[in-house]
């Protein structure tokens, strides 16, 4: 068996690591990851990871001469904010993209041995890749109003009699908040218990199972301690199935089957907020929480929260 790593740091600032192993006298298997995790000033971001596994047949041996190769791949990636040369995707530069991608592909390639330790390999391949992304931007919005979020105090004299006051002012019209992050969470909790029991004798046997599941949701919301009730979205089941098979004869066999389930499914009021199906609310909330500048008037359903201005 042998292996190949390395180790490069792109002019890109891509870090790349790759390994080939051998499987048997023309099979080998290339392995190979890279990674990106810049954010810049301004928050422009270049953010990336990709993995991608690829078996390779050797014509005549491994690591020496021709070989074809099958790869899947697949990552995420977070761009935007970033001028790139010769006016290469200009949208770039006033979106941020987040998504992910997915493929595979054919390569054919020729290794040449240049010593013990050291080789030179051409390969030409060709593939699909799928992506999805979300777009984060400034359309349509108003230069100087970003430039007020970037800098609350933008314009303040510092030597005003009054400038605690506005400046208490700006930092409360302005907020550092990021919509996204306010409205959901990155994980919803998940449990699962399943108890089983099966015995029986020669003719009769018995299979029991009670389970239990639990699945919270991603959007935040106020505790139920201070709303009198829970708005989350959440769901509770319990799930009984029993199996009994009777042998009545070698050749026959009667079974009965039974099973069934109670579930409590709780989430906020959708229909009341204008929304008529809880895809549509959410579907609407990632669109708002997209949009939307990073200005939050607090919970509504609360008293004395979103009125006013301090000072």
């Amino acid at each position: 068996m042998r292996k190949i790593i390395c180790v490069l740091f792109l002019l890109v600032g891509v870090s790349y690591l790759g390994t080939e192993i051998g499987l048997s006298p023309k099979w080998t298997l290339d392995l190979s990851a890279n990674y990106n995790g810049w954010t810049f000033s301004e928050n422009k971001k270049w953010k990336h990871w990709l993995a991608q596994p690829e078996a390779r047949y050797w014509l005549c041996e491994r690591f020496n001469g021709h070989f074809v190769g099958a790869h899947l791949l697949g990552g995420q990636y977070n761009w935007g904010g970033i001028k790139m040369p010769f006016g290469l995707w200009k949208d770039l530069e006033n979106y941020r993209y987040e998504g992910w991608y997915a493929g595979a592909g054919l390569v054919y390639g020729y290794q040449w041995l240049l010593g013990k330790r050291w080789s030179l390999e051409a390969a030409l391949g060709v593939g699909y890749v799928r992506a999805a992304y979300d777009r984060f931007g400034k359309a349509g919005v108003d230069p100087e109003l970003f430039a007020m979020f970037e800098n609350p105090l933008r314009g303040l004299d510092p030597s005003d009699p009054d400038y605690e006051t506005k400046a208490a002012n700006r930092r409360y019209l302005y907020p550092d908040i990021d919509q996204y992050n306010a409205m959901f969470s990155k994980f919803a909790p998940q449990t699962t218990i399943n108890a089983n029991v099966t015995g029986g004798t020669k003719r009769l046997s018995y299979f029991v199972n009670v389970g239990y599941t639990y699945q919270g949701g991603h959007l935040k919301t106020e505790p139920a301690s201070k709303l009198g009730y829970d708005p989350s979205m959440r769901m509770n089941r319990w799930s009984f199935r029993s199996n009994l098979d009777y042998k009545v004869t070698e050749s026959l066999k009667a079974s009965l089957n039974l099973g069934t389930y109670i579930e409590t499914v709780g989430m906020p009021g959708y229909t009341m907020a204008g929304f008529g199906t809880p895809e549509v609310m959410a579907g609407a909330m990632f669109w708002y929480a997209s949009m939307m500048l990073p200005v939050t008037p607090g919970p509504l359903t609360l008293p004395d929260h979103g009125t006013g201005i301090p000072g």
